[in-house]
């Protein structure tokens, strides 16, 4: 199954951002958000996020090299 492209480009930095805001209210230690469990979704959603930047980076820098030559 295939992802729109607007969709596909904005996921990582959408992972990222959740990610973000999870860390936060964690740092705020609010009385209803239970701390670790928000601490674990927000550092995966952040290390998925940058994986998949990571990952579709080095991809278009071999492509690119390729057609090159």
């Amino acid at each position: 199954m295939r992802l729109p492209k607007p969709i596909y480009e904005a996921l990582p930095f959408f992972l990222v951002g959740s990610g973000a805001l999870f860390i936060t209210l964690a740092l705020k230690r609010y009385e209803y958000v239970p701390t670790l469990l928000t601490w674990l979704i927000g550092i995966f959603c952040v290390l998925v996020g940058l994986l998949i930047l990571t990952i579709r980076l080095i991809y278009r820098i071999k492509s690119r090299t390729e057609e090159d030559g």
